[in-house]
């Protein structure tokens, strides 16, 4: 019977060819499933890895050359995590992965170039959010990024920038004693630097006024100020001092009217990882409600 024609898999008909075709038209068959399959991968001068199912990882881990159009998910519920990515020579130009954080937590996920080898010229790719991914691909020198999730930056669309904002207002009464504020805080990764914004709608009264300040991790250092804010229960601008310690605070005015603080500076963070965290509380404790509204924010840019 007739031979039939084709380009890729597809086109193959599997019925073919019957018993009946004499032999030697099955240098024919040979030669037209030859072509198929050069058509269907073409440049393909190694073995192809089709997708498996995800591979879910609670621990660090190392990406091998099985990997290969791999999803890999990290689940770094109970503490922060690193992929690490093959050497280069263990690999193959062209060689791709895609690693995905699985969970909700704060903990970040580190997709770690292997020794000194980078991912788009940097050491490590952050995952910080929930859902956030990536997918590299080696030109045999660089891991190049070909896709990052939509969460690897919150809501900005800006790389390297993440922003939070008080999704409810959150009430401290009587109480002095600097506390976690239950939103404004970001993960910070070993040996990263950022610039921070905060902006705070407080209110209160005057006997309770008003205090913040930001903790960091251990070894990190912390440069920030509050530029023109009312630092006194005086009611007059004062000219910008600044913190240098984790956890040292700025008092304030409060009124029963809202009043607002932008808070702006700088954190060199250690080996540690941990959290820039927005703390605050009564400047003297009042039975009084003071208040940190819905939509405060902090914005974040890692430089």
């Amino acid at each position: 019977m007739a031979l039939e024609t084709g380009s890729f898999i597809d086109d193959l008909v599997d019925t073919n060819p019957p018993g009946t075709d004499p032999k030697k038209q099955g240098d024919d068959h040979l030669r037209l499933i030859k072509s198929i399959l050069k058509g269907t991968f073409p440049d393909a001068p190694r073995a192809f890895h089709f997708p498996n199912a995800p591979a879910a990882k609670t621990g660090n881990y190392t990406v091998v050359l099985a990997d290969q159009n791999a999803l890999i998910t990290v689940d770094a519920t109970a503490a922060a995590r690193t992929v690490t990515l093959p050497t280069f020579a263990s690999v193959f130009a062209g060689f791709s992965v895609t690693i995905q954080k699985s969970d909700t937590s704060v903990n970040i996920v580190t997709v770690d170039g292997n020794g000194a080898e980078t991912i788009n010229g940097d050491a490590t790719k952050i995952l910080r959010n929930p859902y956030d991914s990536i997918t590299v691909t080696s030109d045999g020198s660089d891991w190049k990024v070909r896709s990052r999730g939509a969460d690897e930056v919150e809501h900005t669309g800006f790389t390297n920038v993440e922003f939070v904002r008080k999704t409810a207002t959150e009430i401290v009464n009587n109480s002095a004693t600097l506390q976690d504020d239950d939103d404004l805080f970001v993960a910070l990764a070993a040996n990263e630097i950022v610039a921070f914004q905060c902006s705070i709608i407080h209110d209160g009264n005057a006997t309770a006024d008003f205090k913040m300040a930001f903790t960091i991790p251990v070894g990190a250092s912390i440069q920030w100020s509050l530029p023109n804010a009312n630092v006194s229960t005086a009611n007059t601008l004062a000219s910008p001092t600044v913190q240098t310690a984790s956890g040292a605070a700025f008092s304030m005015e409060a009124q029963t009217a809202r009043r607002a603080q932008f808070a702006v500076g700088v954190v060199r963070n250690g080996g540690t990882t941990g959290n820039l965290q927005l703390q605050w509380a009564q400047d003297t404790a009042t039975v009084v409600n003071t208040q940190v509204y819905l939509d405060s924010f902090l914005l974040v840019t890692r430089v």
